[in-house]
């Protein structure tokens, strides 16, 4: 497995998410410690079914049990609560005791910092293993050497980033990835069965340290290019692309024009 292709939580916000876990318990332990107190019951609730009714009963002191009568049935769920506080209270002391415990023994350094923590001579010889957030774009912008110009005179359409692109729905979909800041590279080539596909845009989903394809089909009440456009969906999913996974299809017919609305769901559903 290539050792940056870990998708985990970063250490930050690990911590923040523990801390916030911590606040939580310590409200549940508080809330049920006070309702405990103002209903103590010692003996626990019994439930069973008798005849296809459920009845409840509680076991006394001397052993014998006390069956509840049904204008008796808020003893009955009092009884229940109670139960179940005492469980929860439990838990939620054991939990918040385990956080406590991870939080004093975490690094002050963990893993994922040391990198950044060393001294910049030190950075230049030693490979990192495991990239930030900034380092992972850097590496993914990288790529752009390798996009070369293809077909210039189809590019007439100017994006907000200052880039040419075919369509003004090419347009929409870069200016939508900008404003979300989502890194992504235009018609970047990409090798499949000894072919060269350019997907629209590759797009980098940065937390989930994904690399995606999205193919936008401008014209597909054109049989040609429809026709087209399905060979090279097929192309993609023979090469473990796959629609809904690592490869975004938007559509459009000259009736029917791209939503922006659409942009927006795609980017929120699978680069974010």
């Amino acid at each position: 497995m290539d050792k940056y292709s870990y998708s985990g939580q970063d250490s930050d916000q690990l911590i923040s998410l523990m801390k916030e876990r911590r606040l939580f318990l310590k409200e549940i332990i508080n809330n049920t410690q006070k309702w405990l107190k103002a209903h103590s019951q010692k003996q626990p609730l019994c439930i069973k079914q008798r005849k296809g009714k459920t009845v409840y009963y509680i076991t006394q002191e001397d052993g014998k049990q006390k069956y509840l009568r049904q204008n008796q049935f808020k003893i009955a769920i009092q009884l229940a609560q109670s139960t179940y506080d005492t469980k929860l209270l439990e838990r939620a002391q054991k939990e918040l005791q385990s956080i406590e415990t991870f939080l004093r023994q975490y690094p002050k350094i963990p893993a994922d910092k040391l990198f950044i923590s060393m001294n910049e001579n030190r950075k230049a010889i030693v490979e990192p293993g495991y990239l930030t957030d900034e380092m992972l774009i850097a590496r993914f912008f990288e790529k752009k050497k390798e996009v070369g110009i293809f077909c210039p005179e189809g590019l007439t359409q100017k994006t907000e980033n200052g880039e040419m692109v075919r369509s003004k729905s090419e347009v929409l979909i870069a200016n939508y990835l900008l404003h979300a800041k989502v890194p992504y590279i235009y018609e970047l080539p990409l090798m499949l069965n000894n072919r060269i596909a350019r997907p629209d845009f590759t797009v980098l989903n940065v937390p989930k340290r994904k690399i995606l394809c999205w193919e936008h089909l401008g014209m597909i009440d054109d049989g040609e290019y429809l026709e087209n456009a399905l060979s090279k969906i097929d192309l993609y999913m023979n090469n473990g692309f796959y629609p809904g996974r690592n490869l975004i299809i938007t559509a459009e017919t000259r009736k029917t024009q791209l939503n922006a609305d659409i942009i927006s769901q795609c980017i929120k559903a699978y680069c974010l």
